[in-house]
């Protein structure tokens, strides 16, 4: 394109160098020719960039994340004037068209029109256009050029994945049964009060080792358990670096497999985030935890002073307290307080050095520590557990 433009502008001054000392009806007229074709190759780029036709459609525009969707554009020639030198660009920012081969230099006959269909891949969860960014057309010489920018209308709600675990390795705190979560099943009484046998109490409920001490009647009351949950806290502060955007996804990704797992065990799980607001969602069926899966589409991790907020939420009858976070530094005095009375786990996402993540062990005490780094998926980690 520059090589034909420093040709064309020889041309030019040659022409006129040519008009000005010789004169004459063939130089001004060679002159005039030498200024027709640019001007003529500028019109000709108008009238293409105006009259081409764009379309584009695509299967669905609710997607899940990293899903191969079918993808189809059209460019048509409504004209019966030859389009050449036409090259396309594709929204890469958060999705992938794949295409077979670069897309450019494309011509288009008159009346004639290419249809492509390829598939169409969303990198990342969220509410964002795609398809074509933009058309350059370039006029038959290739000495100018424009770029149409082209708005997609395809607006996709991309979801982040589901992942479906086996087993949940991160959340086994030991060997001992008493030290593993909910290890008194659903649904199991136990004993809540002692006190003197009345008329009309059950005789099954007699504590007979109670009363062979005391020398009368004992009843005991025995009720159901409060029920145990796990609390998932979301640390939504803003993530630094280059992949921002997939460690926030790994971090959703991880809590939906935590509480998609507890629910197909019967388990009551609570999410808490703070994003201006703190907020909490109770996933005891599959509506709840739709309606969460829902909020992660939009959640944003804007949110300031996330440890001050979240840390320190009401954790009543919780069993586990799991922190997902891309920096646990400024959680670790709120852990080491709940820690004490309750077990305590961090999924930390991001690449670490060994050396950083054995002081975060240290510190963190009690509380274990489970490394997600940025190339593993989360799932085989979290059912692997602590290595």
């Amino acid at each position: 394109m520059k090589r034909n433009r420093l040709i064309c502008l020889a041309f030019i001054a040659a022409a006129a160098v040519f008009a000005s000392f010789f004169g004459g009806a063939f130089s001004y007229a060679l002159f005039y020719a030498s200024l027709a074709v640019p001007l003529t190759c500028f019109v000709y780029l108008l009238f293409v960039f105006i009259r081409l036709k764009i379309y584009q459609a695509i299967d669905s525009k609710i997607v899940v994340k990293g899903a191969q969707i079918g993808y189809k554009y059209i460019l048509s020639n409504e004209t019966t004037i030859h389009f050449t030198n036409i090259e396309i660009e594709f929204l890469d920012d958060y999705s992938r068209v794949e295409m077979p081969e670069t897309q450019g230099g494309i011509s288009l006959a008159p009346f004639c029109r290419i249809e492509e269909e390829t598939n169409l891949i969303c990198l990342y969860r969220g509410e964002y256009e795609v398809g074509i960014s933009a058309v350059i057309v370039r006029d038959y010489l290739g000495l100018f050029a424009l770029r149409r920018e082209y708005p997609a209308s395809m607006n996709l709600r991309v979801y982040p994945r589901i992942v479906k675990l086996n087993s949940l390795g991160a959340l086994c705190f030991g060997d001992d049964v008493k030290s593993l979560p909910f290890s008194l099943k659903q649904g199991q009484e136990q004993d809540t009060d002692l006190r003197a046998f009345t008329l009309g109490d059950s005789v099954k409920a007699v504590n007979w080792k109670v009363s062979a001490k005391h020398g009368e009647l004992y009843t005991r009351r025995r009720t159901e358990p409060p029920k145990e949950k796990i609390v998932i806290i979301i640390d939504t502060s803003p993530v630094e670096g280059e992949k921002k955007i997939p460690a926030e996804d790994k971090i959703l990704e991880a809590a939906l497999a935590i509480a998609d797992f507890e629910l197909m065990r019967g388990i009551e799980t609570e999410i808490i985030f703070y994003a201006d607001v703190l907020s909490r969602f109770l996933i005891n069926s599959r509506e709840d935890f739709s309606r969460f899966y829902d909020a992660c589409l939009s959640l944003s991790f804007s949110g300031y002073n996330t440890a001050k907020y979240s840390a320190d939420a009401a954790v009543e009858n919780a069993a586990v307290l799991v922190l997902i976070t891309a920096d646990c530094r400024e959680f670790i005095p709120a852990l080491s307080r709940v820690s004490a009375f309750m077990n305590t786990c961090v999924i930390l996402i991001g690449n670490r050095e060994n050396t950083e993540l054995s002081a975060l062990r240290e510190s963190l005490g009690k509380t274990a520590l489970v490394h997600i780094p940025d190339d593993t998926e989360a799932g085989g980690v979290l059912e692997r557990g602590i290595l």
